[in-house]
């Protein structure tokens, strides 16, 4: 994992990232936890919009679930 960045001298309030991702294959949901454990480590409060798992939050971040909606047919 890499080391965070040291914060601003004038930097008084929390960064906040919104994360919007589908998650399908296997190794987009470890990069995507990865990502969640690095942003809790360095103090950064995270949300992470993506299909539903069951789980409600994970490493400090808010999981927010939303159902997909299949298309019959997807141009291209």
């Amino acid at each position: 994992m890499w080391p965070c960045a040291a914060p601003l001298p004038l930097h008084t309030e929390v960064l906040r990232v919104a994360i919007f991702a589908e998650l399908p294959p296997q190794n987009r949901r470890i990069t995507l936890a990865h990502l969640l454990q690095h942003l809790h480590v360095c103090g950064i409060q995270a949300m992470l919009f993506g299909l539903e798992s069951g789980m409600t939050e994970y490493a400090g971040a808010k999981l927010l679930g939303a159902f997909g909606v299949p298309l019959r047919v997807y141009p291209g």
